[in-house]
């Protein structure tokens, strides 16, 4: 029987796990935003589910002056799920809202791209250019504008300024090799807080993160220190040192 629960077990949370994964990478495609940063404690919490109830199977075979080692055991797990289901709630709409929207299937994504991607004699009036010419132009003339700054910006949205649809725009993307959605954008972002660390020397971290389109200045540094090994501070003075020198 407890050969049964655990195996039962440890399959519930290969199941979340996936499905927890699968989000991830819709939220990827899809926002430019870390979604699934306030969602991520779950593949955390359900590891730690699968160690507390093993352990706890384990301690049943313990004597009663052991309980307390049960007991002990529970504290943190209990404090970490209040603490991460805390912070889930603080951004429940954002994420929820983000969760409802339908992943499209095959046969809508195919049906999607090619009401884009039809011929000229099929849309009358329109250039007979190849489709991702054009498309890189209007991507080119969006970001030029600052289009990329937009807190909370997706590519559904991105799509419509564009005139054209989520599915084959995210294609375009990922085969220009600019990864997903989220990746692209925040590479616009970071080359945009660049500029403003070096342009404005006076201006805190706080705000540059802001002008740049980050959900928070913790997020930017974060990022920005996966991405180039350093803090944001720390760049802007290497680069101004650099600067002065020559």
């Amino acid at each position: 029987m407890a050969v049964w629960l655990i195996c039962y077990g440890l399959w519930l949370a290969r199941r979340l796990i996936r499905a927890y994964r699968r989000a991830v990478r819709f939220f990827d495609d899809t926002h430019s935003d870390d979604i699934g940063a306030y969602i991520r404690w779950m593949s955390v919490f359900t590891w730690w589910a699968v160690i507390f109830g093993v352990g706890c199977g384990l301690l049943t075979f313990l004597p009663d002056r052991y309980v307390f080692l049960w007991i002990l055991s529970s504290v943190p797990f209990y404090i970490y799920l209040y603490c991460s289901y805390m912070n889930y709630l603080l951004f429940y709409e954002r994420v929820e809202q983000a969760l409802e929207e339908e992943i499209p299937s095959e046969e809508e994504a195919t049906a999607e791209v090619s009401s884009d991607s039809g011929s000229p004699e099929d849309m009358p009036g329109r250039e007979a250019r190849p489709i991702h010419t054009d498309l890189a132009a209007r991507l080119s003339g969006w970001i030029a504008s600052g289009g990329y700054l937009q807190p909370g910006l997706t590519i559904r949205e991105l799509a419509e300024m564009l005139q054209t649809n989520r599915t084959y725009l995210s294609g375009c993307i990922k085969a220009s090799g600019n990864g997903s959605f989220r990746d692209w954008i925040t590479g616009l972002r970071l080359e945009y807080a660049k500029q403003l660390l070096l342009r404005h020397p006076a201006q805190n971290i706080s705000e540059i993160a802001e002008a740049a389109g980050f959900i928070s200045p913790s997020h930017f540094t974060r990022i920005f220190k996966a991405r180039e090994g350093v803090s944001p501070s720390s760049w802007r003075k290497v680069q101004s040192r650099d600067r002065s020198v020559l």
